[in-house]
């Protein structure tokens, strides 16, 4: 459990340098709201840490973030697009909260 919240720290630790705070910053007026609203949510999730081995999760990051280049300003059109994924795979993975929506965790 701990794995994915440190996972999904690291997903928007990307998605905030890599894709809001970017020039496409210029396109979408309230992207920096948002990015210093998930970096604020980032700061609180420093507890998260992975146990055991990274070199898979960070594997993964790297071949997202190739993803991302190789897509350029569509691949982040597309990120920002579906923040509100990215919400709730952080909700499900970093909180103890109820689920909402369609994405729903089975205890």
């Amino acid at each position: 459990e701990n794995n994915h919240c440190y996972l999904m720290k690291r997903v928007v630790e990307f998605v905030v340098q890599d894709v809001l705070l970017t020039e496409v910053k210029k396109q979408y007026p309230y992207v920096e709201e948002v990015a210093q609203f998930l970096a604020s949510l980032t700061s609180k999730l420093s507890s998260c840490q992975f146990s055991g081995k990274r070199e898979h999760i960070e594997k993964n990051l790297e071949q997202m973030k190739n993803k991302m280049e190789q897509l350029g300003e569509n691949g982040k059109t597309k990120a920002i697009g579906e923040l509100d994924l990215l919400f709730d795979y952080m909700e499900n993975a970093c909180t103890d909260a109820p689920k909402k929506g369609g994405n729903k965790k089975k205890n």
